[in-house]
């Protein structure tokens, strides 16, 4: 007897170069929140391709001492420098002025203050690409999900079965917050 042949990965058609698009085409005129900004790549392709988005750009630029050892987590220094520059790139583009706003913090503390301060609706967009241990994420989630916009949408990098889920653990955090719901 044989075993059938699996069939190799079909591309989805969809991927972070797409999104702009889609959150265009989708949502349209809207608040959405990135967090872990860093260096601000995937924060300057949705201003480009999301021309009628307003994204508040959620990351507290600081080495983290515990809990996320990884290459992306430089010291303070550096985290200033990618700051600043993203900070000046966005400045030097005329047509992004008003649609983005910096919040330097933690992410799970970012959702109270944004009802505190009353910021703006609801975002109806919701991007997670902060730290990917399982605590980290399962903390952004519970913080964030009250306060995404109904029929609104959330989503985020690093959904993987690699691992043991002690550095990327958003699989496991995402399944298992999907499952509670």
């Amino acid at each position: 007897w044989t075993l059938p042949v699996p069939r190799p990965p079909q591309l989805a058609g969809f991927g972070v170069r797409a999104l702009g698009g889609f959150l265009q085409q989708n949502l349209g005129n809207a608040f959405g929140v990135l967090l872990g900004v860093g260096s601000g790549q995937l924060a300057l392709e949705l201003l480009d391709t999301w021309p009628q988005g307003v994204l508040f750009l959620v990351d507290p630029y600081i080495h983290l001492r515990r809990g996320y050892d990884r290459p992306e987590n430089v010291d303070d220094y550096e985290q200033q420098r990618m700051y600043e520059h993203l900070r000046n790139v966005l400045h030097d583009k005329p047509g992004l002025q008003g649609r983005y706003s910096f919040v330097r913090e933690f992410s799970f503390a970012v959702p109270k203050i944004w009802r505190e301060k009353q910021w703006g609706p609801d975002p109806r967009f919701i991007y997670l690409d902060a730290n990917p241990s399982y605590g980290a994420v399962m903390t952004d989630l519970r913080a964030w999900w009250p306060i995404l916009a109904d029929s609104g949408t959330i989503g985020g990098t690093n959904y993987s079965t690699l691992g043991d889920g002690t550095a990327v653990g958003v699989k496991r955090a995402v399944d298992e917050f999907a499952h509670g719901l």
